[in-house]
């Protein structure tokens, strides 16, 4: 038994009980931080080779969110022309074109912008701007699907079948493309 400060008696707890042994001194290394150091190393080399690609078509995704921004369409075209093989002067001609059109401006900020835009008119825009979007469409969709996956497949719902969860699979995917 022992006392506190106010004078009560307390019992002490005979599960920790203090041994007069010495303690045995370990050779432990100091830690340098070596081995995360290095993966971190290896893991921003990794990002930085596999979405390389993004840098090279940053200035056509720019475009695409919002054409109507301040830009060199001399220098736009030539990087289209590089990477999806268009002509050089009719890219150009399209993008001066399109930054003109007051109607198309009007719906600028709208989410389906490249759905209102004429693919008769702005032929190469239309098609570059389709498969750019399609890049990030397709990520979406492997997300939330993913995300709905983990939903359908929960620990409260452990006893579907595999028919039942790809209806269930189907039904979500299904409704996010709508």
């Amino acid at each position: 038994m022992g006392k506190t400060s106010t004078g009560r008696k307390f019992k002490t707890c005979s599960l920790f009980k203090r041994s007069n042994r010495k303690k045995e001194v370990v050779n432990v290394q100091p830690y340098t931080g070596e081995g995360h150091i290095e993966m971190l190393t290896r893991l921003r080399h990794e990002f930085d080779t596999r979405f390389s690609d993004f840098n090279k078509i940053e200035a056509i995704a720019q475009f695409v969110s919002y054409p109507y921004m301040p830009l060199d369409a001399e220098s736009l075209s030539q990087t289209i022309e590089q990477h999806f093989s268009e002509s050089r002067a009719e890219t150009e001609l399209e993008i001066v074109t399109l930054q003109n059109d007051l109607c198309l401006k009007s719906v600028a900020g709208n989410e389906n912008f490249w759905c209102l835009v004429s693919k008769q008119k702005y032929p190469i825009l239309v098609n570059v701007a389709l498969k750019i979007i399609a890049l990030f469409c397709s990520t979406y969709l492997c997300e939330s699907t993913f995300s709905n996956m983990k939903f359908i497949k929960n620990k409260y719902r452990n006893r579907l079948t595999d028919e039942h969860s790809q209806i269930a699979y189907k039904l979500v995917a299904s409704l996010i493309l709508l």
